[in-house]
């Protein structure tokens, strides 16, 4: 809850990435932190930047439905096709 308190958008997404980086995190926690995102790009971001620690879970593709709009679904979608980080 406290990143969700953070000021900036920018904060929340860095703390967000550590957090996720630092400790192992499931899906809930997973769907809390990018429910305190504002913004469909930070989402993106965070999920691109942590996804070769995640990507292995089975629920990590499921997170597309976190997303507002479909095209953030879809570059979601191409990120996890994607052989490169």
């Amino acid at each position: 809850n406290g990143i969700c308190d953070l000021e900036t958008e920018f904060e929340r997404l860095r703390q967000s990435r550590e957090l996720a980086l630092l400790q192992p995190l499931g899906e809930t926690d997973f769907r809390k932190l990018l429910s305190c995102m504002q913004f469909d790009n930070s989402r993106l971001l965070f999920l691109h930047d942590v996804r070769m620690e995640y990507q292995a879970e089975s629920w990590f593709k499921e997170l597309g439905d976190t997303f507002d709009f479909n095209l953030s679904k879809q570059q979601f979608i191409k990120m996890l096709e994607s052989p490169s980080p």
